[in-house]
């Protein structure tokens, strides 16, 4: 009975499976919204930084998170396929992140 709604749903909504096309499509439409955000995002933290220099805009916070959370999940994935590349990448990036945050956070401390 479950299984019914659940198919049931599916058709409603229109969900299906997607075919090569449409996976491929869905993509590109990810990476161009992708992109508009971390410009939008940056300029607006560019602009917050023109307007108070003293402070970290919450623009910025979100480009940096962002980012840090894309690389991060797709050096996982990959490293999880076997690359033995992918897994020394993780390492490298998960040091550099640390360092980076330790650094920006000495920044902070005696520049603010």
């Amino acid at each position: 009975m479950k299984k019914d709604v659940w198919q049931h749903l599916k058709s409603a909504f229109g969900v299906h499976k997607m075919d090569e096309m449409e996976m491929h499509l869905n993509l590109q439409a990810m990476r161009w919204t992708y992109l508009l955000l971390v410009v939008v995002l940056w300029i607006w933290g560019i602009h917050d930084f023109i307007v108070s220099p003293h402070t970290f805009s919450f623009a910025m916070f979100l480009v940096i998170l962002q980012n840090v959370v894309y690389f991060t999940i797709s050096t996982i994935l990959k490293s999880r396929t076997g690359d033995r590349k992918a897994f020394h990448s993780l390492l490298i990036w998960v040091i550099l992140t640390a360092a980076g945050v330790l650094s920006v956070g000495v920044l902070f401390t005696f520049f603010h």
